[in-house]
């Protein structure tokens, strides 16, 4: 149901109850947390698409898998990588950590 729909049938607006609000909140922190995902992934791209030269678009999907903090370290250890395939390596190698995680929890 639409938050207007539930407005039309009980005539009230449901962003000023606090279950509104509550809803409200919820969905702006997980706007946020994607947004911060999506600016992360988008200035490591172009960090290893620069040193490396290798098209963002080809590492975009590469990124997807990875949380926000492992980017962030991707980023500092990219400081030391002399090759793309290291940093392939790394994200590879974090990938499988992510899945193994995902798979004990």
């Amino acid at each position: 149901m639409f938050a207007k729909e539930i407005q039309a049938m009980f005539d009230f607006d449901i962003y000023q109850t606090r279950v509104g609000k509550e809803l409200f909140e919820a969905g702006e922190r997980r706007g946020k947390k994607a947004g911060e995902k999506k600016a992360t992934k988008k200035l490591i791209a172009e960090l290893l698409s620069t040193k490396f030269n290798i098209e963002t678009r080809r590492l975009m999907p590469r990124l997807e898998p990875l949380r926000i903090n492992d980017m962030l370290e991707l980023g500092k250890q990219l400081l030391t990588m002399n090759q793309y395939e290291e940093a392939y390596q790394w994200i590879d190698n974090r990938k499988r950590m992510i899945k193994s995680k995902d798979a004990r929890a």
